[in-house]
């Protein structure tokens, strides 16, 4: 799909190892083939080892294989039956809801191998180049993505606070094209980023990119390098106010918590550390040159390669 990021991805590595290992030793079978070979369907289904959104490998002198997954629901693939048992995996790597109850669950059965988050789409890399340098001065906090689940929640609890700009980009008054989203929000000074599908979204990667201070939940999945609250993002929505999103009564209260947290932050204006700490993450675990490699590292490690 063109401009996709994960087909993106997944084509410039297979690129990479063509240049660099030879035509004659990197064979290429789409996922529809691969999947007919083994008796299976490929589509976008989110459970299926054969998803769109993964990347198999197998060494055709040792049958050894990795998978590498970038889809939301990746952990569970190692279910059994998933298909993942029509393949001998050295290793499997993701990120999207990797957590340590994952690694309890998974790691006696597969060598788990923390990844790397990305962008929706190829040309948004661009649009955060062009924009990381734009001047800010809105100091609020910037949302827009769609809300369902809890993100409806807090949509309802801070539409009214003067420090957020919440927007539904499946309102057609709210939403932007990819040109137009990244110059609104490279203004701003803050942006939210609530747990989707994932305990991470592309928000993370866009505001880490354009220079963004990121305000969210608690981030708890593991990454190959570990992303740390007070570090490279702010925990807004503590534990405390995400307990109490369900009780209407709670609402006020929330508010105004989370208000005097935003005015703790504008006041000490001390967090630029983090901004450039998460741009420097951004830079080594979120561009294509660089994705490529660590891919390549797991390959070799794993004697995928060699």
């Amino acid at each position: 799909q063109h401009n996709w990021y994960v087909g993106e991805l997944y084509h410039k590595f297979y690129e990479y190892l063509v240049d660099k290992y030879g035509n004659n030793n990197v064979v290429y079978t789409s996922m529809d083939d691969l999947a007919r070979r083994f008796g299976h369907t490929s589509d976008t289904h989110s459970l299926s080892i054969f998803s769109i959104y993964n990347l198999i490998i197998t060494n055709k002198k040792t049958n050894k294989t990795f998978i590498h997954s970038l889809s939301d629901y990746a952990p569970v693939m190692m279910d059994d039956n998933t298909g993942i048992l029509n393949f001998d995996v050295a290793a499997f790597s993701c990120s999207s809801n990797l957590d340590e109850n994952m690694i309890h669950k998974y790691s006696s059965k597969y060598k788990i191998l923390p990844s790397f988050y990305i962008l929706e789409h190829l040309t948004d890399i661009d649009f955060i180049e062009q924009n990381k340098k734009s001047v800010r001065g809105i100091n609020k906090t910037y949302f827009n993505g769609l809300c369902y689940n809890e993100r409806g929640i807090y949509k309802k609890i801070l539409d009214s606070n003067k420090y957020f700009i919440f927007k539904n980009k499946s309102s057609s008054s709210d939403f932007l094209n990819k040109s137009d989203y990244f110059n609104e929000i490279s203004k701003y000074n803050f942006g939210l980023s609530i747990n989707g599908a994932a305990k991470i979204c592309y928000r993370d990667v866009e505001y880490f990119g354009l220079g963004i201070l990121c305000l969210r939940e608690p981030l708890n999945i593991i990454t190959k390098n570990p992303l740390i609250n007070d570090v490279h993002y702010i925990t807004l929505l503590d534990d405390d106010i995400r307990s109490k999103i369900y009780v209407e009564s709670e609402y006020k209260y929330i508010n105004e918590k989370i208000t005097s947290k935003i005015n703790d932050i504008t006041k000490n204006n001390d967090y630029y550390d983090i901004i450039n700490n998460s741009r420097k993450w951004y830079e080594n675990n979120c561009l294509p040159i660089n994705q490529i490699k660590i891919l390549e590292s797991f390959l070799k490690d794993y004697e995928i390669i060699n």
